[in-house]
Formats: structure tokens, sequence, C-alpha cells
């Protein structure tokens, strides 16, 4: 799993040994400390983390991904950037802005905080076993922050469930200064119908890309499409095999469908190439947050180079030496980053060499 589980389970395996040594207190000994830790949730957890991290440690060198790491490296971030991204997604859980705009979304974000502030002071009371998991999304929300990594939609789903039932916990706390147990039941129905509403209202039926299903608008994976595309143009055109080195930035697609070995230049899965970041800010497109190192190209020398126009315009498209080693032989026009997708082929040996 990624390293930021950790913000999910060590506030619940913490919580645990604060409770046990509480009800301890004024009888614990410094002998008596092994007897009151709970062993067997312990070791329950390490059984079931155990198969991964052995097989992670054998498949891929660590247990732990590269991912997060590599990924704070390689992009260039405003500061600031990463929590201004998390309070737009804890603020939408509902798909909030589909339904009532901007001004809505700016509502719902103080209402939200409000919430999920009751909810933690209403469980401390009422069921204390609960207060990691609702304590979770925010100590998500500053570990984020505070690290200002480039924030991937899929960063935001781990903590939104947890979110969320703090809000509902936090609608029903607020319904307290009402007595009639009806009155209070048909309110939080009433919210929880609203919110029924917006999320149902933040899809479509049929998307403008993909599969033709209902999903929700922001469910953006045309890049991923284009991506397929090429991998199945190696594969299918150029007759990629499992021993040609293909270098990508976005290697997921490019390496599930062209089956083929991949050089990632981000590091995600070859934390050596990791050493060729920070890179020279004067090689990032004004409009872009990535850029491919050149000297990654000349070290690895891929067969083929899958990227996107914005990540070399300033940087290796420029480059005499790579305009000799490698040839534009594929473009695919895309609206983001840069002008479209491009695959270059490697020449031969440099002239420069």
């Amino acid at each position: 799993t990624r390293a930021d589980a950790v913000l999910w389970a060590a506030p619940l395996l913490g919580w645990q040994l604060i409770e046990r040594l509480a009800a301890r207190r004024g009888r614990l000994t410094l002998s008596d400390l092994p007897a009151a830790l709970p062993w067997r949730t312990w070791i329950a957890c390490a059984v079931l983390l155990l198969p991964w991290a052995v097989y992670a440690a054998a498949a891929f060198g660590s247990p732990i991904p590269n991912s997060v790491t590599a990924k704070r490296y390689a992009y260039l971030i405003p500061d600031g950037a990463a929590l201004i991204r998390m309070i737009q997604t804890y603020a939408t859980p509902f798909f909030e802005f589909d339904t009532f705009g901007s001004l809505g979304a700016m509502i719902a974000s103080a209402a939200y905080l409000l919430l999920s502030l009751l909810a933690i002071s209403f469980t401390a009371r009422r069921a204390p076993r609960m207060l990691p998991w609702l304590v979770y999304p925010w100590l998500y929300l500053i570990v984020f922050a505070v690290l200002n990594p480039l924030i991937f939609r899929w960063y935001m789903a781990p903590p939104l469930p947890a979110l969320m039932m703090g809000i509902v916990v936090g609608a029903w706390a607020l319904t307290g200064v009402f007595r009639r147990a009806a009155l209070r039941w048909a309110l939080v129905g009433a919210a929880g119908a609203l919110w029924l509403f917006m999320s149902i209202n933040g899809w479509t039926l049929h998307p403008d890309h993909g599969p033709d299903r209902p999903a929700p608008r922001m469910a953006f994976h045309a890049l991923e499409l284009e991506y397929q595309r090429m991998a199945e143009f190696l594969r299918d055109d150029l007759g990629v095999t499992e021993t040609t080195r293909v270098a990508s930035g976005d290697i997921g697609a490019v390496g599930y469908f062209s089956r083929a070995m991949i050089v990632d230049t981000v590091g995600l899965v070859t934390p050596e190439l990791t050493r060729y970041y920070p890179v020279d800010p004067a090689l990032v497109a004004a409009d872009q947050n990535y850029a491919i190192p050149p000297a990654l190209v000349y070290d690895t020398q891929p067969e083929f180079l899958v990227t996107m126009e914005g990540f070399v315009r300033e940087g290796l498209a420029r480059e005499a030496r790579f305009l000799a080693d490698y040839r534009l032989i594929r473009e695919q026009p895309f609206p983001f980053y840069g002008t479209a997708m491009q695959l270059y082929q490697w020449q031969g040996a440099s002239s420069t060499d």
C-alpha cells in the first residue's frame, strides 16, 4: 500500500493503545506494560500486511511505493497548491459545485468544517472510539498541505468516506437542540435527501468520452485513452515487445497496453532516476509543471519516448542532440499538457558522441 495509509492506520492503533493504557491508569508499572499492549490487534494487522510486504520487497525492492516521494520532487508546484486543491475537494464531497456553483461550494466549505468539528466534539463524549476515524481526513489534509505534492484526483478518494461521515454526524449533533425526535429525523433526512440529489446531479448518463454509461461528470480520463491509443500503436504497428525500452512520464496505460519495458521518467517505479530531479525550472514550459530532464533520456537511451508536447517544449525539443538522436514519428492532438501527445523513435548514436 502507499505510505500515506499510515495516516489512517496510525490514529486507530494509537487510540487503541491509549485506551488500553488509560484503563490501567494508576495501576500500570513498567513490568506490566507488555501485558497491557494490544498485541492481538497489532499482530493481526501485521499478518494482513506481511504477504504484501514480502511480495513488494521481492518484486519492487521495497514494500513502500516510491510514488508520492518521486512526484514531490519531479513536479514544480506553487506554494500552497496542495492546500487549495484539498479545500476545493473537501468543500464538494457531494458534487455541490455542479448544483449550486462557486457560491454553493464556498458556503459548503465553511459549513462542512463546522459540522466536522461538531462531529468530533460530539463523538468525543458519546462514541470516543470514532475519533480516530473522524480526525483522519483532517490529518490527511494537514500532511498533504505541508508536503505540497501534486494532487491527483485519486489522492482525494481515501479521506472522503470519513469526511462524509463526519458531516452527517455533525448534522445529527446539530439537531440536538430540538427535543422532538421526529423533527430531528426529519431534518437529517432532508439533509440526506439534498446530499443524495446533489450526488446524482453530479453524474451524466452519456459521458463525452470512454464507455457510454452513467459516470460522474468529473470522471475525466481522456488522457488515459490517448495513452492507450499510443500504446496500442506501439504494440500493433511498431511491434514493441517486453524487451523494448519505452520511456514515458505517465506509465500506467503505456506499460499496460504496450507490454514494453518501461523507463519511468518520473521515477515512480525506477527510483534510481529520481537523481535527475529537481529539474532546472528553465526547462519547464510556462503553462506546465513538469519537464523531462534531457540527461535522463541521454543516459537511459530508450528506443521510444512517449510524452506530452508541453513536457519537452523548452527542453528536449530544443536540443540538437535529442533532435539528432530521436525523430518525431507520431502526434495525437490533445488540448492539455501542451498541444499533443508525441511519440519519438531513437535513430541511433548522436553525432556529438
